[in-house]
């Protein structure tokens, strides 16, 4: 028929527009995976919990910087760094957050620990008269003020002791360390909530723009996560003084792990707070042979580098749902030490105590560089 479309005209079309949507799917195909991968793992989600008690080695800078390292998370123990009231002795604190800085890697501090002036105990906080309570607040104002932005230590001896290198000042402080356990602290969710009160104040006091993240809790420990979580929400006008929720989901499996996470972060949102991110500042497998330590932790050399990748991608497909901002694998390297109390304290790490790399450190690397 005289300009009419021809069925072998429609069959044309046909292919071509078949052809067309081959093609799109091709190109999803192959631009969906690079998208997906970098929406799940920004910049520095990974990081490395680890005491560091002497500190990082050449090797290990090294490491941290091929491997593309974004955090490491580390103690602040009060009584080493102010043996005495108004003497502060910063030498190991400037060795840590230097070297690790002059590789762009960035230091999470976690705070705790009293002295003798200011408590009868380690484990007690600083909360039984004005004088300790104000001993405390000036000590996070001098660290604050040594290692936040501008600091005296970036300004004095950072240039001097590693030229050209650019500062990364501390952004974030974490208020004591476990405070669910009585062997870190000597309280309630109540005293807790006291101290947090203020610490925020000081640390804000000298830095406005720094974030307050809450002390570790171990998952299922007794109280759980949550409920201690549930218990410090209670206490009044609480929220204004965190910024971040921190976890340490050790678990038997990855299951549980999840679980851990999903109903600490369902606490966070029941109270109307789901604008703050959930921090993970410890989580680990040890690499001795399975079952030979009390909580089930252990999976043996290569175990633990299957299950460090199941934990890692069982944390990104929740990043989102959940709001976690990062993960700090511990830790960095096994002690020296062999009396680890039940713990996986002494096969955590990504490396040997002699410095040779475990399976693990390879399937960290891969996350931590994409």
């Amino acid at each position: 028929m005289g300009g009419g479309v021809t069925l072998r005209d429609r069959e044309r079309a046909r292919r071509r527009a078949a052809i067309c949507a081959g093609v799109v799917l091709v190109l999803l195909a192959i631009a969906l995976p690079v998208a997906t991968a970098h929406a799940r793992t920004p910049p520095g989600f990974f990081g490395i919990s680890d005491p560091f008690p002497a500190g990082p080695s050449a090797k290990d800078l090294r490491r941290m910087g091929r491997g593309h390292l974004g955090w490491v998370h580390t103690g602040f123990v009060w009584a080493q760094l102010e043996p005495s009231r108004g003497q502060f002795d910063w030498n190991r604190s400037d060795a840590v957050v230097g070297k690790l800085a002059s590789e762009g890697v960035r230091t999470l501090p976690y705070i705790y620990g009293s002295p003798r002036y200011a408590a009868s105990a380690a484990n007690r906080p600083p909360l039984g008269s004005n004088r300790a309570r104000e001993d405390w607040s000036a000590f996070l104002r001098a660290a604050v003020n040594r290692y936040g932005p501008g600091g005296t230590y970036w300004t004095t001896r950072y240039p001097v002791e590693h030229p050209g290198k650019r500062p990364e000042p501390v952004s974030a402080w974490q208020v004591w360390h476990e405070p669910s356990l009585s062997k870190y602290f000597h309280g309630s969710a109540a005293k807790y909530a006291k101290l947090l009160r203020i610490s925020h104040h000081a640390i804000h006091q000298a830095d406005p723009h720094a974030k307050v993240i809450l002390a570790g809790l171990p998952a299922y420990a007794k109280p759980t996560a949550w409920s201690f979580l549930r218990r410090l929400y209670e206490q009044k006008r609480i929220k204004r003084s965190f910024d971040g929720v921190a976890v340490h989901p050790y678990a038997p499996t990855v299951h549980y792990q999840a679980v851990a996470l999903k109903r600490t972060r369902r606490v966070v949102k029941r109270h109307h707070d789901g604008h703050t991110p959930i921090w993970i500042t410890e989580v680990g497998w040890g690499s001795r042979p399975p079952k030979t330590d009390r909580f089930h932790l252990n999976k043996g050399l290569h175990g633990q580098a299957r299950y460090l990748k199941k934990t890692f991608r069982m944390v990104l497909h929740h990043r989102r749902s959940w709001n976690v901002k990062r993960v700090f694998w511990f830790r960095w390297r096994d002690p020296t030490q062999s009396k680890c109390f039940g713990s996986i304290a002494c096969s955590a790490g990504l490396f040997k105590a002699s410095g040779k790399p475990k399976p693990a450190w390879g399937a960290f690397e891969r996350f931590s560089r994409r």
